[in-house]
């Protein structure tokens, strides 16, 4: 989109040329009969014909306005009513009038109830950003083309092509491990998309470009997060993850009818189908050694955590685990590791060597950090001290691992990344050791 400055430049031309913009809108009026009734080139050869094959079709909330590009047009308007008989010719002379407006300002329109939504558009296409428009009423468009001989005519008769309607009876029935979709097919779709929407009217496209009136949705079945060693003897660790939370489940569809004039609007009318039910899951933990596969140590288990018991000493174990219902189960988690306590008596370690950081670039947001240190022998885990406020416990680390990724640094206005200190320690059943240096990432 352009600023309304850059809208202005045809009329800007024909100014240095010594015609006044008041002339330009008078011969426009003149060039549309002074009804608007018009779907040709301008008889006098003052101005491009009309876009031809303007469509519509809706994304989301947004509708999305498409043309074909007009011989020697140099930028496009925009109009937009809710009834077919609006006034757009009184509202494209506002909004040329209006030299101050942005190419998305609105000019007032209650009188003639149509409005300039795009103006100074150098593209095909043009996005409405979240319409007012009521349920089971269809929006209209035109597009005018310009250049610095004039502008084309409004065809009042023939607004944008329209998608086809929304599908009606949608239904969804589950089916084992799957929600089967289907719903009456609409004349003039050649493809359809379903949606997942959830109660706020947010919707997540789950399958597009499907030639049927049907549609299978198979579950998905959630890996579990944030798998960790939280606790260790030296017969025993104590893991802990995310849980993924089941208990009653409703999912609710959509379907858009769509060719290739565009989509129809999800939801409209309220036409949905729904689906509810019980899930009832439990999760498998699996385990290994240095030495040996994973293997399940439990599949009963019915809450995120376990400790594990019966191990060996002084011992790295690793852990991995799923959830799993009358779907499936999930991909395995991503996995962690503890190490056991030694038998007997042991002094505290010495403080960690090799300590340091780097910044870590992520799109869209502040910068995340990392800190990363040496093994120490006879250290079972690790403290991660942050100057968030003052230095405070950041992380616990179990060995073997020996890094830590922060993802909550320090953060300025905006999520903007702030210098932030780290130190660590090394710790085991007899205490921890001093911290090492501060490392400080600016």
């Amino acid at each position: 989109m352009t600023r309304g400055s850059d809208a202005l430049r045809p009329i800007a031309r024909l100014a240095r040329s010594g015609l006044i913009i008041g002339l330009l809108c008078a011969l426009l009026f003149a060039a549309c009969g002074g009804d608007g009734q018009s779907g040709s080139s301008d008889s006098s050869g003052r101005g491009p014909a009309p876009p031809a094959n303007q469509r519509y079709g809706f994304s989301g909330d947004s509708v999305e306005i498409q043309w074909d590009p007009s011989a020697d047009a140099d930028t496009y308007t925009v109009l937009h009513a809710t009834q077919p008989d609006a006034d757009c010719q009184s509202a494209y002379a506002q909004a040329q009038a209006a030299s101050d407006q942005s190419s998305t300002a609105r000019a007032p329109g209650p009188s003639h109830g149509c409005v300039a939504i795009g103006t100074g558009l150098y593209s095909h296409g043009f996005t409405h950003f979240g319409p007012d428009i009521v349920s089971g009423e269809r929006p209209y468009y035109w597009v005018v083309a310009c250049n610095d001989r004039g502008c084309s005519p409004i065809d009042r008769d023939n607004p944008a092509q329209p998608p086809p309607p929304t599908p009606e009876q949608i239904r969804a029935v589950r089916d084992g491990s799957a929600v089967r979709i289907s719903w009456d097919p609409v004349a003039d779709a050649s493809e359809y998309e379903v949606y997942l929407c959830d109660d706020g009217g947010w919707c997540e496209r789950l399958g597009s470009f499907i030639s049927e009136p049907s549609f299978v949705h198979q579950l998905p079945v959630l890996k579990p997060q944030g798998l960790t060693v939280i606790d260790r003897g030296d017969d025993s660790l104590s893991v802990r993850w995310l849980e993924v939370h089941g208990g009653s489940v409703d999912l609710r569809y959509q379907v858009a009818a769509c060719n290739s004039v565009g989509c129809s609007r999800v939801g409209e009318g309220q036409r949905s189908a729904a689906v509810s039910y019980l899930e009832v899951g439990h999760y498998q933990l699996h385990r290994r050694t240095s030495q040996s596969q994973f293997a399940v140590v439990r599949d009963d288990l019915t809450l995120g955590q376990h400790v594990d018991e019966g191990l060996e000493p002084s011992t790295i174990y690793y852990y991995t685990v799923q959830y799993c219902n009358d779907a499936g189960c999930s991909p395995l988690s991503d996995e962690t590791g503890g190490l056991t306590e030694a038998a007997g008596p042991v002094d505290p370690p010495p403080p960690p060597t090799g300590f340091r950081g780097e910044k870590i670039d992520v799109s869209g947001r502040g910068d995340d950090a990392r800190v990363s240190w040496l093994t120490v022998d006879g250290a079972t885990w690790y403290e991660v001290h942050q100057d968030s406020d003052g230095y405070s416990l950041d992380a616990l680390i179990s060995a073997p691992h020996t890094s830590h990724y922060d993802a909550q640094p320090n953060r300025g206005p905006l999520g903007t990344y702030w210098t932030t200190s780290y130190k660590v320690r090394a710790c085991n059943k007899a205490g921890c050791s001093s911290f090492t240096d501060v490392v400080t990432l600016e």
